[in-house]
């Protein structure tokens, strides 16, 4: 389990920097980009933005691998902590994705992606972490 949460971290970290470097999927351009991810505005992130998001992304993806043995090699149990401070702005980002104040602000595109997959991802990492900080 804890390579499969690692794998969908690095893979949202390269989303992010295919993005930071002008991709447009899952839009057709920036504007449907901005859109269908982030929600609202005219203006998508700049690349150090996508990059430091990214950077945190794989940061967050190594933690489970180091807790549960599968790099080094040492079980790095004093340090299972850390899950718990991953786990806490993914259920902040999940759970508050689905408060009606919070989805005025967002364009319709967006509110949807994030009913049915952003809150959903989110809510589903942090109760990983939080597997992965109680062993």
């Amino acid at each position: 389990m804890s390579i499969f949460i690692s794998l969908v971290m690095f893979a949202l970290a390269l989303l992010h920097i295919y993005w930071g470097h002008g991709g447009n999927w899952p839009g057709n351009d920036r504007q449907s980009l901005t859109d269908k991810v982030f929600g609202q505005g005219n203006q998508f992130p700049s690349i150090l933005a996508c990059y430091n998001v990214a950077a945190a992304l794989i940061l967050a993806g190594a933690v489970p691998l180091f807790t549960e043995s599968i790099l080094f090699g040492a079980r790095f149990s004093n340090y299972s902590w850390f899950n718990f401070i991953i786990a806490l702005p993914l259920m902040i980002r999940g759970v508050g994705g689905y408060l009606p104040a919070v989805e005025k602000r967002w364009t319709q595109v967006f509110v949807r992606n994030n009913r049915l997959i952003y809150s959903p991802l989110c809510i589903g990492l942090a109760l990983s972490y939080i597997f992965f900080g109680l062993q």
